[in-house]
């Protein structure tokens, strides 16, 4: 379970959240147990996941950021992260959402949720070894590799 600080204290959990106030809620609840990176947009995520210098372990995203939904931005990362887990956060799992949380065993935090509800579904995802692996199973991968290099080309200038 999610006390078993000692098994998960080294994964790194990348929280990816355009509201500010669930980004925090998101990382306080989990940075006791877990390294714990931030950003409030796809683009920022990018950009962090580039410059970090160890293995991320899960991305914990919305499901609908401003630029990219989450699974979009997760196919992004797989580029790099290839053994990536996550967990979505959603206000509500409409038909857009359901069939990306179905290719493979996928959770999906609904708002409004509790810290410990939080806790759990990280743990789950980071403990389960049939847990949402992504590997390179991606559409586009030509496509997403150009929208890299536009990202991390523009924000290096």
């Amino acid at each position: 379970m999610w006390t078993d600080r000692l098994k998960f204290q080294r994964s790194t959990i990348l929280v990816v959240q355009h509201d500010p106030v669930t980004r925090q809620l998101l990382s306080r609840s989990l940075r006791p147990f877990y390294r714990i990176l931030q950003a409030g947009s796809a683009e920022e995520a990018v950009r962090i996941s580039a410059k970090h210098q160890r293995h991320i372990d899960l991305l914990l995203t919305d499901v609908r950021l401003p630029q990219l939904f989450g699974w979009e931005l997760l196919e992004l990362l797989a580029l790099d992260y290839p053994k990536l887990r996550v967990v979505y956060v959603s206000k509500s799992m409409d038909s857009e959402i359901r069939p990306h949380t179905r290719r493979q065993k996928t959770l999906v935090l609904e708002h409004p949720f509790r810290e410990s509800s939080v806790r759990q579904a990280v743990s789950e995802a980071l403990e389960d070894p049939q847990f949402n692996k992504v590997g390179m199973k991606s559409r586009a991968p030509s496509l997403l590799l150009r929208l890299r290099s536009y990202w991390m080309h523009r924000t290096a200038s």
